[in-house]
């Protein structure tokens, strides 16, 4: 995966260069010279540019991120219990005897 690909940028960033792209075409710049300076497939730049006209700016706005918003305050949740063998009490002292996997029981 290349370094400068959209998909480490946030929502932001990506409608900033929506807009940037689409204005430098529209100032005459070639689509695929714009999708190479910004790390981007034509493919892509051609869409915005598709979405430009037909609804204009506003189109290539970013849309909110779908799902139910975390709750403000909210404490992470607790480790699991136990994830160490070494923390847990030995198996002789709830009165059972250690079984050995060995022996086919």
């Amino acid at each position: 995966m290349r370094d400068n690909d959209g998909r480490k940028a946030d929502h932001a960033t990506l409608e900033q260069m929506r807009f940037r792209a689409v204005d430098a075409v529209e100032a005459g710049a070639h689509p695929e010279d714009v999708a190479k300076m910004l790390g981007m497939h034509a493919k892509t730049v051609y869409g915005w540019l598709a979405r430009a006209r037909e609804g204009g700016r506003d189109a290539l706005k970013a849309k909110p991120v779908p799902g139910r918003p975390p709750k403000a305050g909210r404490k992470p949740p607790a480790p699991a219990l136990h994830t160490d063998r070494r923390d847990q009490p030995a198996p002789a002292q709830f009165g059972f005897e250690p079984v050995d996997p060995g022996d086919g029981a």
